[in-house]
């Protein structure tokens, strides 16, 4: 039987949980096995749900060819770090989701322009929010606060940009509260949204996700989808399950994550994805 990642051309990658753990770096072993899919002619590509002043800079200077961000919003080549392509939130509907989601009591943060932009009067509240706990329990509170710009008046922000708004984030204390606001903003047809963690919205322009932006990348680069394999552990890369022709997630994905992937591999912390790389290059 013909190895179904024989003849693979570009390999996208989701970064927290499937890359990086909870430390937020990749391993040695995990760089080592993108510079060794590099060095046999496969393109990568890096798909993540971060904006992209949140990537630490020792990731930006790997041997991606290309970043999509915000979930699909914003593409970047890489080497130059020139934005190829930006899909933005009108600036209407993103003060509409906002009151929306900050009725329901959310921690909100806004992507505008490759930058986080979060409500200052929120951090008293960040350890009460479920999706905001992973950042508190591996000390990664600090590298969050000194990536994003903090603001008094988050509506006010948004409501004066000239800027490209990317993306818009809610975490909720309570899955409920979560839950209501999503099926208020399902009614909102100029929106994609998706949840990573159940108690978290992230929103971006109706057509951008992570799967079609990268869809619409690789046709541009001449690929089809059966050259490309994608590898994704949440609800945000659900989409890339749908646009590439095989889909491989960690032991550490959702349930549902697994449940749809042509195959599972060992935990991100055991550099799963990396074993997968050597092991394809090992067999050809």
């Amino acid at each position: 039987m013909t190895d179904p990642l024989t003849g693979t051309k570009l390999m996208a990658f989701d970064y927290d949980g499937t890359l990086a753990p909870a430390t937020g770096i990749p391993s040695e072993r995990m760089r080592a096995a993108l510079y060794q899919a590099n060095q046999n002619g496969c393109m990568l590509v890096l798909v993540t749900g971060r904006v992209f002043s949140m990537l630490p800079a020792s990731v930006t200077r790997m041997p991606f060819a290309f970043f999509i961000t915000s979930n699909g919003a914003r593409i970047t080549e890489g080497g130059t770090l020139k934005t190829l392509a930006c899909s933005p939130l009108p600036q209407d509907v993103a003060l509409s989701v906002l009151d929306r989601m900050q009725a329901m009591h959310a921690v909100c943060n806004v992507f505008i322009d490759g930058q986080a932009y979060f409500d200052a009067s929120s951090l008293r509240v960040l350890r009460g929010i479920p999706s905001m706990n992973f950042f508190i329990r591996v000390k990664r509170l600090a590298d969050f606060l000194s990536h994003t710009t903090f603001v008094k008046d988050l509506r006010r922000t948004v409501e004066r940009t000239s800027g490209n708004i990317e993306k818009m984030v809610g975490a909720f204390a309570h899955a409920d509260e979560c839950a209501q606001t999503l099926q208020s903003l399902k009614q909102n047809s100029a929106i994609e949204i998706v949840s990573t963690q159940g108690t978290d919205l992230e929103i971006t322009v109706r057509g951008i996700t992570k799967g079609k932006s990268l869809e619409k990348l690789y046709q541009q680069l001449g690929f089809s989808k059966e050259q490309v394999i994608a590898f994704g552990d949440s609800g945000n890369d659900l989409s890339m399950i749908e646009t590439t022709g095989y889909f491989i997630a960690p032991r550490n994905a959702t349930a549902e994550i697994q449940a749809l992937a042509n195959r599972i591999v060992p935990d991100v912390r055991e550099d799963g994805v990396a074993q997968v790389i050597e092991e394809l290059y090992r067999t050809n």
